[in-house]
């Protein structure tokens, strides 16, 4: 009679095939694409207002019938929201950049749904110090129920900033967190793009807030 496995078949992980999973959803787009009508024209018009460098370079591919977006995205968020708001273009990137691998152009975009208006979940960042504690930073966002893409970005970042120092010494990248201040006139959603368009400059992630593609949407 057989004894049970042992623990290292049980937690023995599954072998993932990266290049077959990559080929079966780029086989996988045709028929998604050939079952839509696509205002590719209008889109690139819309992306390329605000894209520069790299992203602009991804944006024309969108021109290409057979070129994919891989979207990802997330509320705007004082300081830029949750780390895996980073992870997530980071994954859209990985995607997009596989898929080209295989042979499926593929653009990364993230939407930045500045239409939210859930206060309690962007007015705040957690900071973690070199020792391990977490210290919480509320911003002001003001009153009202108004979306977060009609918010400045500028009511909070003075305040961020002293946070910072106060819990992460002087050594905080402060000349690049120099060249992030908020302009006077700048929403969180438009500050948003900014910040991620400037992390991931190298590598063509298209950002944009949800509102600016309302002449695409469709019933």
């Amino acid at each position: 009679m057989a004894g049970p496995p042992s623990a290292s078949s049980v937690n023995a992980p599954t072998a993932w095939d990266r290049t077959a999973w990559l080929r079966e959803r780029s086989a996988r787009a045709d028929a998604f694409l050939a079952a839509h009508a696509w205002q590719r024209d209008r889109l690139v018009g819309i992306l390329g207002a605000t894209a520069t460098g790299a992203a602009a370079a991804r944006v024309r591919e969108l021109l290409d019938p057979r070129c994919v977006a891989v979207v990802t995205g997330q509320q705007p968020a004082v300081g830029g929201g949750p780390l895996y708001t980073v992870v997530k273009a980071a994954h859209a990137i990985a995607i997009a950049r596989g898929l080209s691998e295989v042979g499926r152009s593929a653009a990364p975009i993230f939407w930045c749904a500045s239409e939210d208006h859930d206060l309690g979940e962007a007015d705040h960042a957690d900071i973690i110090a070199a020792d391990g504690s977490i210290h919480r930073f509320h911003g002001d966002l003001g009153g009202g129920r108004g979306s977060l893409r009609f918010r400045p970005a500028r009511s909070w970042w003075s305040a961020l900033i002293a946070h910072c120092r106060t819990h992460l010494g002087s050594g905080i990248g402060e000349p690049y967190i120099a060249s992030l201040v908020p302009d006077a006139e700048e929403t969180m959603g438009a500050w948003h793009c900014r910040l991620l368009s400037s992390l991931f400059a190298q590598h063509g992630l298209i950002c944009v807030e949800g509102h600016r593609l309302r002449p695409l949407w469709a019933e």
